[in-house]
């Protein structure tokens, strides 16, 4: 088994170097499509052999300590290097401070030696289904994608071969991340991905996005800095740097510090208020970046280190002032989600919120609360992941991501348009699984007054911003002309990823038995008000009082009847829209002088109110109180 969760990792990183150093297209769509299924197969095999820890042979062990120490201090070499070169000198000083820190810990307490280099657990099976199933659909994408895109680039040499290797090391360090027992290994994981989104943000190599691209770096530079302190901080408390045995602490009390440093460093990573700037500004980087960091790589390391400690700082001071943090990210990235007409940056507020609410949910000492925050970073990974591609498929198909340019996108791009909707219901109403954990954070988190009216306020605004967004996807529009053709590398992963979003809430009972039941009543056996042993099985009836398959036939039945009715008794003649005037067509009116009035559809995004400036400022300074609240609590 230990050959399984090394070909995880190290195979997509070998794979990076040949694609990086072959700029050939076919060899490099061979490879992504080869990769694909090898990562697919290996993550399923993996899962099917159980929970477990592993360890290493002693020379292998060996040698792995010796390459990843290494090439850790390699890595921050390489940072270090970047930010002289973009005179950018927080960057250098960051990176300095980071392998200062580090050498000196590591110089000073010797060779750290885990003996168990795989914690694999069923939270891990969750993560790794994410990574390595939508990961490689994300790439198979991005295959048709980039052709387009660097044609409209009119770039004269292609850089897919830089792009490509990325994405592969990518996959690899977060299937390095969320497996590695040792939190040192862990530490050099998430630096990978840390320099992997710089460079893919940075990829069009133009003004925007290499700055962007420096706010990403130095952002989560500040995350790394606080990670290197929580790992000295939780060795000196704990005596130990092993993911299981810090879990397994008889008395975490003493565990506060450092984790909550490691708590800041997963909330730049997340992109939480007041860090949640480089997500924004990652948008500029093509569309499968996007999706990548947003549902199955960077921001879900963020979540995943918050879930993953979360036995060890549940029910105290500490995870009611994070599950207040979270739940107010939650709310104000849905309140300036309302504010944007640019399909991505709707999109990215909705991540940043929904990020948010799997924190806060990861911080509730309640069954469900565990449950709901284990469930939403699938349901969230999977239906986001649908939606990005979605939308860069309209702004390559209609030169535009602004939401208002997308009257009659049903039309043009019949295909998508429908994908789309799709992806958005999934995220707004029932039987769909997303609406479920939001339910379920609103009940259980009556324990924290606070956090429960952020939810409850953030559960309303996002009801607006994707009333708006679907609104517009199912608007008509004056141009019918259809636009879309059928491309198979393009539509099947769309059409792939649309069915694991609708098959995720069908199977959500039998997908909580087998991995979010096994994961909590490993993981939070000690705690009373978190998990029971008479616990067997979860339902989701328990909230709604229906089963989702249920559900889901007769919402199939009710479309297909509906269809059938509309055809029998489909309308012989349309009436026009009433505009108190004679009309000129559907989309105008005639008004003064006989002149067409174009008749205009949208929505309303508060400008004469307030702006996106202004409430980003509040928010910010009010997130800082509440970090500083958090260190001073801890530290008091």
């Amino acid at each position: 088994m230990v050959n399984i969760y090394l070909l995880l990792i190290f195979l997509p990183m070998i794979a990076a170097l040949f694609i990086l150093l072959i700029n050939n297209s076919n060899f490099r769509k061979a490879i992504v499509f080869l990769m694909s299924a090898v990562l697919i197969s290996a993550s399923i095999y993996s899962i099917s052999q159980g929970d477990r820890l592993l360890r290493l042979s002693h020379s292998l062990n060996f040698a792995l300590e010796y390459l990843i120490t290494f090439a850790d201090y390699f890595l921050l070499a390489i940072i270090f290097l970047i930010g002289t070169k973009l005179k950018n000198k927080l960057i250098s000083l960051l990176a300095i401070l980071q392998f200062v820190f580090m050498f000196v810990f590591e110089f000073k307490v010797g060779k750290l030696e885990v003996e168990n280099i795989f914690f694999v657990d069923h939270l891990s099976f969750i993560m790794l289904l994410l990574i390595n199933i939508i990961g490689p659909l994300i790439a198979i994408f991005a295959l048709s994608y980039m052709d387009e895109h660097e044609k409209h680039l009119h770039l004269e040499k292609s850089r897919q071969n830089i792009f490509f290797a990325i994405i592969m090391l990518f996959l690899g360090a977060m299937n390095g991340l969320v497996i590695s027992n040792n939190i040192l290994w862990v530490y050099f994981f998430w630096e990978i991905t840390t320099l992997c989104s710089f460079l893919l943000i940075s990829h069009d190599q133009n003004e925007e996005s290499i700055k962007n691209a420096t706010r990403a770096l130095l952002l989560n530079s500040i995350g790394g800095l606080s990670f290197v302190i929580g790992i000295i901080f939780m060795y000196y408390k704990s005596g130990t740097v092993a993911l299981n045995e810090i879990i397994s602490s008889q008395d975490s009390s003493i565990l506060m510090i450092p984790i909550a440093f490691l708590a800041l460093a997963a909330f730049t990573k997340s992109a939480q208020m007041p860090f949640q700037s480089w997500l924004l500004g990652a948008m500029v980087a093509p569309t499968p970046v996007s999706a990548l960091l947003h549902s199955s790589t960077m921001v879900k390391a963020g979540v995943y280190l918050v879930l993953r400690l979360s036995p060890v700082f549940i029910d105290t001071w500490l995870s009611k002032i994070v599950a207040v943090a979270g739940a107010f990210t939650f709310v104000s990235a849905a309140l300036l989600a309302i504010f944007q007409s640019n399909a991505k940056r709707v999109l990215a507020y909705s991540t940043i919120s929904n990020l948010g609410l799997i924190i806060a949910l990861s911080s509730i000492a309640n069954v469900y609360a565990i449950y709901a925050a284990a469930l939403l970073i699938v349901l969230h990974g999977v239906s986001k992941a649908l939606l990005f591609l979605c939308v860069g498929s309209i702004e390559q198909g209609i030169g535009s991501r602004n939401i208002e340019d997308m009257d009659g996108i049903k039309y043009k791009m019949p295909i998508v348009a429908f994908l789309t909707l799709l992806g958005s219901v999934s995220m707004l109403l029932p039987p769909f699984g997303v609406l479920i954990t939001k339910w379920i954070a609103i009940e259980v988190s009556t324990q924290n007054i606070v956090a429960m009216l952020e939810i409850i306020l953030g559960s309303a605004f996002t009801v607006v911003f994707w009333t708006k967004f679907i609104g517009k996807i199912l608007s008509d529009g004056k141009d019918k002309n259809k636009i879309e053709k059928f491309e198979f590398v393009k539509h099947i992963p769309l059409m792939t990823i649309s069915i694991l979003v609708v098959l995720v809430s069908i199977f959500l009972i039998q997908f909580t038995n087998t991995f979010v039941v096994p994961f909590f009543k490993s993981s939070f056996a000690r705690y009373s008000g978190v998990s029971s042993s008479n616990i067997k099985e979860l339902y989701v009836k328990d909230f709604f009082g229906f089963n989702p398959v249920v559900f889901f036939g007769v919402l199939i039945a009710a479309v297909v009847l509906g269809a059938l009715i509309y055809r029998l008794f489909k309308p012989k003649r349309y009436v026009p829209v009433y505009m108190s005037c004679e009309n000129s067509d559907n989309f105008g009116f005639r008004g003064e002088k006989d002149k067409v009035v174009p008749f205009e559809f949208k929505n309303y995004y508060f400008e004469t109110l307030t702006n996106e400036e202004t409430v980003t400022l509040i928010v910010n300074v009010l997130s800082m109180a509440l970090i500083a609240i958090m260190f001073g609590v801890i530290l008091k």
